[in-house]
C-alpha cells in the first residue's frame, strides 16, 4: 500500500495549531492574533481588548478542544477547565486567538512532494456546534483565488506531501484568515 503522507517531523508542526500558525504568518497569509499562555501569571496577567476571545487546545479536531470566553473570569475559568478535562502539561497548554466574526471557509489540498497538484474551496453554510465551531455538516463550492492561494504559500513553504484542509474565517472587515490545519482528508469530500 502506498500512503501519501508527510515526513514526521513536518505533520508534528501542522498538528500544533501553534507552530502552524506561525509558519503561516512567514509565509504572508493573513492569521488571527494568536498568544501562548506558558505559566499561571501569565493567564492571570493576559491583556484581552476584545471579548468574546477563543481559548483552543493546541492539538483536536472537531471542536472538541474550543471553548470561547466572553470576559476574563470567563477566559481563566474556560482555559482551566481544558487544562483538567485534557490532562495538559504545561509544555502543552492552550492558546489564545482573536475570535473572527465573519464566514468560513476551507481550502482542501493535494499535494505531492512539495507540489501542489489541486485545489479546492468550500465555504460553511451549517457546523455542528454554534459559531461555526466544529464539523460543518453543509458546505458549497466557494471560488475565491486569494484564500486558495494564501493556502498554497503555507504548504508550500511546509513541503507538504497528501493532503491537508485548512481553515479561514473573515475577520470584521471581511480579510479571511488562516485558523488551523487539519492535515487529513475533509468531511466534505464529496464536494470537492
Amino acid at each position: 500500500v502506498h500512503v501519501a503522507f508527510p515526513e514526521h517531523d513536518i505533520y508534528d508542526l501542522a498538528e500544533d495549531k501553534f507552530g502552524f500558525l506561525k509558519l503561516a504568518e512567514e509565509s504572508g497569509c493573513p492569521c488571527p492574533n494568536t498568544s501562548e499562555v506558558n505559566s499561571d501569571t501569565e493567564l492571570i496577567d493576559i491583556q484581552i481588548e476584545d471579548f468574546p476571545i477563543v481559548i483552543k487546545t493546541r492539538t483536536g479536531n472537531s471542536a472538541k478542544g474550543v471553548r470561547l470566553a466572553n470576559d476574563k473570569k470567563d477566559l481563566i475559568d474556560k482555559f482551566e477547565d481544558l487544562v483538567r478535562t485534557f490532562k495538559l502539561s504545561e509544555s502543552r497548554w492552550p492558546i489564545i486567538q482573536e475570535f473572527l466574526p465573519g464566514e468560513a471557509v476551507g481550502v482542501c489540498l493535494l499535494y505531492e512532494h512539495g507540489q501542489c497538484k489541486i485545489s479546492f474551496a468550500e465555504r460553511y453554510l451549517r457546523c455542528k456546534e454554534p459559531n461555526r465551531f466544529g464539523t460543518s455538516t453543509l458546505r458549497e463550492v466557494f471560488e475565491n483565488d486569494e484564500v486558495i492561494n494564501h493556502a498554497i504559500a503555507v504548504m508550500d513553504r511546509l513541503q507538504w506531501h497528501g493532503v491537508a484542509h485548512l481553515d479561514f474565517v473573515a475577520d470584521k472587515n471581511g480579510i479571511f484568515k488562516l485558523i488551523e490545519i487539519n492535515p487529513r482528508l475533509w468531511g466534505a469530500l464529496s464536494l470537492s
